[in-house]
């Protein structure tokens, strides 16, 4: 480009940390500012985010001091990005801190909120604040409905199906993040006939999704069914990452499908290109005992 601008550089630094390059989106902000160009709440925005991915806190820190000296923290979008930051880095009490210091609310620093809460494991504080943001008027989204559903652990059934009537009420039911929400909840419930069901309705299907029906239909035993669904996967020409490849070699090891395991662990790289981790070879062990 023959002329740049800080539109330019935020296109650059956004396509780099969406595109799964932090750290590059980190390095060109560095010379985005070292060439005199200000920053202004996009940049800073995908900025944080950056180091969100890479659990750098440290980094964080110095852009977030940034933002307190250039006045952007009014900006809901680079707090609830800060917000985000915080918890993932395990310091949920500075998340809460800067949320309780928001002159007004919004759903994307809400949506972050409850996030921070299910994340860190308080999922109670994360109800507690979805029925604050109903009462404010606040519509819920569908990351909002997202976060509550993650909070499973201390969901009772009755509760869940409140939620997914008011997912239903939204028009948010279809969403594929809360459908693969929904899903996950029924399966955990032990309704794996109802996750299916909400699967089977997607419109649009993700790998999350094809994820977290394997991961469902595996753990409620019908393992049989989830490798269906992963050649079901294949077929559509999604190509499998670690979680869905860990969650076809557990239904293997459960079934006591063993050859079919061994096969799938060992061109695991080569078909897939999928490198495995410790979750793969706990499963190519109980393989290994099983065969012997």
């Amino acid at each position: 480009m023959e002329e740049l601008d800080v539109i330019s550089w935020n296109s650059l630094i956004s396509a780099c940390c969406k595109s799964g390059y932090p750290e590059l989106a980190l390095d060109k902000f560095c010379i985005m500012r070292s060439l005199g160009y200000s920053p202004d709440e996009f940049s800073v925005s995908a900025v944080i985010t950056s180091c969100l991915n890479l659990r750098n806190l440290e980094k964080g820190k110095q852009i977030f001091a940034l933002c307190v000296k250039v006045g952007f923290l009014c900006n809901t979008i680079i707090s609830s990005a800060t917000i985000d930051l915080f918890s993932k880095c395990n310091r949920l009490e500075d998340s809460v801190r800067l949320f309780d210091e928001q002159d007004q609310w919004d759903s994307a620093v809400c949506n972050s909120m409850i996030s921070s809460y299910a994340w860190c494991g308080f999922g109670e504080d994360g109800l507690r604040l979805f029925v604050l943001t109903l009462k404010k008027d606040i519509r819920p989204t569908e990351f909002t409905l997202s976060s509550v559903l993650h909070s499973t652990s201390i969901l009772k059934l009755e509760q869940g199906t409140q939620f997914h009537s008011l997912a239903v009420k939204s028009g948010l039911e279809l969403d594929a993040i809360v459908s693969s929400s929904l899903v996950e909840m029924y399966s955990k419930f032990g309704f794996i006939d109802c996750s299916m069901r909400i699967f089977n309705n997607m419109i649009v299907r993700d790998l999350i999704a094809w994820n977290t029906m394997i991961m469902g239909l595996t753990h409620n035993g019908r393992v049989i069914e989830a490798l269906q669904t992963f050649k079901e996967l294949l077929g559509r020409g999604l190509p499998p990452d670690r979680i869905t490849l860990a969650g076809v070699l557990l239904a293997c090891s459960f079934g006591g499908f063993i050859s079919e395991g061994m096969t799938i662990f060992l061109s695991m790289e080569e078909s897939y290109g999928v490198k495995p981790s410790n979750e793969h070879y706990a499963c190519f062990v109980d393989f290994v005992v099983s065969s012997w």
